[in-house]
């Protein structure tokens, strides 16, 4: 059985690894906010040389697809509501490849009110009832502390 290519692409040698790096990087940015550390490794992943790469990084960021900016914005805002505190999300952001002074910017324009965060992330894991003992208040501390939330967010939660 022979396989027909009914698409205008061209097999083989004749492919443009440029325009298809292209397509690739315009096809992940479709699905969710990227930074440009995540499509570079995903371009790199994908085969494609880091000269290619570092062209299509440069040419969606002028025309404004990219931005490592954005990226934080909606990062810190998504995992502000799935229960996350600042201290978490800063790291995972310095893991994505942004600098210090985006991630800087992104928590100073984020309105997340942390204490009624870690009120939320409190609740749904522990309910209302207070700690039994020493032990039990150890255990919940660790897990907000875990979460990414300051000392003030969780004794502001385990105060009775």
């Amino acid at each position: 059985m022979q396989l027909i290519n009914n698409s205008n692409k061209p097999d083989g040698p004749d492919r443009d690894p440029l325009h298809d790096a292209e397509a690739c990087a315009i096809r992940l940015l479709a699905r969710r906010e990227h930074s440009e550390l995540e499509i570079e490794r995903k371009l790199t992943l994908r085969g494609y040389e880091p000269e290619i790469t570092a062209q299509i990084l440069a040419k969606l960021v002028k025309a404004g697809h990219l931005s490592n900016e954005r990226y934080a914005e909606q990062y810190v805002r998504l995992r502000g509501e799935k229960g996350y505190g600042p201290q978490r999300i800063c790291i995972e952001l310095s893991g994505r490849g942004l600098s210090d002074s985006q991630i800087e910017q992104a928590m100073l324009e984020d309105q997340t009110d942390w204490y009624a965060t870690a009120q939320r992330a409190y609740h749904k894991k522990y309910g209302y009832m207070p700690p039994e003992d020493y032990l039990e208040r150890s255990k919940r501390m660790r897990f907000m502390q875990y979460r990414g939330f300051e000392s003030d967010h969780i004794q502001s939660v385990m105060e009775p």
